[in-house]
């Protein structure tokens, strides 16, 4: 996979760009991967994800 922003390959599983920073799209399809015809379904992993940042943002920590 590359990154949108700088071009560098990135890890597939990887949330974000090593070289650059940018978020990278965790709900694509890989067109080379699927067959013609082939059924799939679609998940809301990205929702899911921005919800914990916004979890996160909203927390308080003692220090």
């Amino acid at each position: 996979m590359y990154c949108k922003n700088c071009g560098k390959i990135v890890d597939e599983d990887s949330l974000y760009c090593n070289n650059c920073g940018t978020r990278l799209e965790t709900d694509m399809i890989y067109a080379d991967r699927l067959n013609a015809g082939q059924k799939i379904k679609l998940t809301a992993f990205k929702y899911v994800e921005e919800e914990k940042i916004e979890q996160f943002k909203n927390a308080t920590f003692k220090v």
